[in-house]
C-alpha cells in the first residue's frame, strides 16, 4: 500500500513537470552558422576541423537552401522549419504592400520588430516549454516573437572577435545547471563576406574557409574540455552557397524595357518588377522581356515553380527576374558604374547569391556530432527546413504544429534510426 502511494505521488510530480513546461531532456544543442559557407569549400581548402566532424559524426553532401537563397530568408527558415511563403521573411529587403512599409537590415527597430516574423522559431517553441536558450546573432532573435525572447541575447555588432563568440558559448554551458540555456545559436558572418567581395574560388576565400574552421576548432577544443561536452550535440551549417561573377556577366534591363516605367527592386540575380500607377501592365512587361535574354528567366507570380514554396505571401512580387547562375541583372549601364566591385576594377571577379535553389553553387554545408547523431555517416541532400524538427527532437520538446519541415526527411541521421 505503501509502495503504491509512492508511484502516484511520482506520477502526480511527473505529469506536473510535463504539463508546466518544466520537463525536458538532458541532450544540449549548439547550432552554428558560417554564412555563405558552400558546400564543397572543404574540397578547396585545409578544414581538419570539419574533416574531424565528418569522421565523428553526420556530414551532408548538402544542404539545399530554400528560395530566395539569401541570408535572412534562409537563416529564418532553419529557425522556424519554414519556407519562406510561411514564415514571411521573403528577402534581405522587402515592402509590405498591406502596412505600405519596407523590411531591411540597415533598420534595427525593424529588425526588433516581432510583426514581420512569421512562424515559430526554435528558441521561442523551447522557452515556451521551459527549456532555456540562447543566441548570439541568430536572425529574428532580437525581436519579442510571440512575445518571447531568448534567456540569453546579444544584439548583432559584426566587430565583435569570433573568439568572443566562442568564449561565451563556454560561458553559456558553464553555468549552474538550472541557468544554463541547453539551446545555443551562434552567427559568423564569414565566408560570406570575402566570398562577395573576391569570389568563391579566389585565394582571399580559401584562406577565409581555413580561419573558419580553426573558429569550428575553438568550439570543438572547449567542448573537449567542458563538463557538459559530452552532453552537447553540435550542429554546423550554413545559409547558402557562394557563385562567381565578372563584368562580361551583366545584364541590362534597360536594353529590354523602359526601366523608368516600373518600380525595381532585388539584388543581384535577381529583380523584382513592381507595376506604378498609370504605368505598363506586368503583363505587358512579361511579354516584352520573356526570351529577351539567353540568361535571364521571366516569371509572373503565378507561374512559379512549387518546388520553390515562394507564391503565397501578399509580400511576394508579382514579376520576377531570375538570372542563370552566374549572371547578374542591372537596371542600366549607369547603375553597372556604381557597382562597388567594378568601381574598384572595371575587370573584377567577385561573388553572389540569390540564385534559383537548384543550382549546387547555392548549397551550404552540414555537419552534425553528438550523442543524438550517428557516427561516420554521410547524409543525402536536404533542406534546411528539416533542421528545425531535428533539433526539437533531440531536446525532446513538442515542435510548433504548422513548420514545413519533415523529421522524417533527416531522422536517418540519428543514433536510434531504426
Amino acid at each position: 500500500m505503501k509502495n503504491h502511494y509512492r508511484f502516484r505521488i511520482i506520477s502526480l510530480f511527473l505529469i506536473f513537470l510535463v504539463v508546466s513546461g518544466i520537463a525536458q531532456n538532458d541532450s544540449y544543442l549548439v547550432l552554428v552558422s558560417f554564412d555563405g559557407f558552400r558546400y564543397d569549400y572543404p574540397d578547396i581548402a585545409e578544414t581538419p576541423n570539419l574533416d574531424r566532424l565528418a569522421r565523428e559524426g553526420v556530414k551532408a553532401a548538402s544542404l539545399r537552401p530554400i528560395f530566395l537563397t539569401k541570408t535572412f530568408p534562409n537563416h529564418y527558415a532553419i529557425a522556424t522549419g519554414m519556407y519562406a511563403e510561411n514564415h514571411g521573411i521573403i528577402s534581405n529587403r522587402f515592402r509590405d504592400p498591406e502596412w505600405d512599409e519596407v523590411y531591411k537590415l540597415s533598420d534595427r527597430s525593424v529588425l526588433q520588430n516581432a510583426k514581420w516574423y512569421g512562424g515559430e522559431p526554435i528558441w521561442v517553441t523551447a522557452e515556451k516549454q521551459g527549456v532555456k536558450t540562447a543566441s548570439y546573432y541568430w536572425v529574428g532573435s532580437e525581436a519579442p516573437i510571440g512575445e518571447k525572447l531568448p534567456s540569453y541575447l546579444f544584439y548583432y555588432d559584426q566587430d565583435v572577435p569570433f573568439s568572443d563568440r566562442v568564449e561565451q558559448m563556454v560561458t553559456w554551458l558553464e553555468m549552474p545547471p538550472e541557468e544554463r540555456p541547453h539551446l545555443i545559436l551562434l552567427y559568423f558572418h564569414q565566408p560570406d563576406w570575402t566570398g562577395h567581395e573576391y569570389g568563391p574560388n579566389s585565394p582571399e576565400t580559401r584562406r577565409i574557409v581555413e580561419q573558419a574552421d580553426s573558429t569550428l576548432g575553438l568550439i570543438l577544443t572547449a567542448l573537449d574540455t567542458l563538463e557538459v561536452g559530452g552532453d552537447v550535440n553540435l550542429m554546423i551549417c550554413s545559409d547558402h552557397g557562394m557563385s562567381e561573377v565578372t563584368a562580361e556577366r551583366l545584364i541590362y534591363l534597360e536594353d529590354y524595357i523602359n526601366v523608368e516605367d516600373f518600380e525595381l527592386s532585388g539584388s543581384d540575380p535577381f529583380t523584382f518588377v513592381a507595376q506604378i500607377e498609370d504605368g505598363p501592365s506586368l503583363v505587358s512587361a512579361a511579354d516584352r522581356l520573356r526570351g529577351s535574354h539567353p540568361h535571364m528567366q521571366t516569371y509572373l507570380k503565378s507561374e512559379f515553380p512549387e518546388r520553390w514554396h515562394y507564391q503565397d505571401n501578399r509580400r511576394i512580387p508579382d514579376l520576377l527576374l531570375l538570372a542563370d547562375d552566374g549572371w547578374y541583372i542591372v537596371s542600366s549601364r549607369e547603375e553597372a558604374s556604381k557597382l562597388w566591385m567594378l568601381k574598384k576594377n572595371k575587370n573584377a571577379v567577385w561573388g553572389t547569391h540569390g540564385y534559383d535553389n537548384k543550382y549546387k553553387s547555392m548549397h551550404a554545408i552540414f555537419y552534425a556530432r553528438g550523442r543524438a547523431f550517428r557516427i561516420g555517416y554521410v547524409m543525402k541532400t536536404f533542406t534546411n527546413v528539416h533542421i528545425y524538427p531535428l533539433i526539437a527532437e533531440i531536446l525532446g520538446i513538442e515542435p510548433y504544429s504548422e513548420i514545413d519541415g519533415n523529421l522524417d526527411s533527416v531522422r536517418v541521421m540519428l543514433n536510434d534510426y531504426e
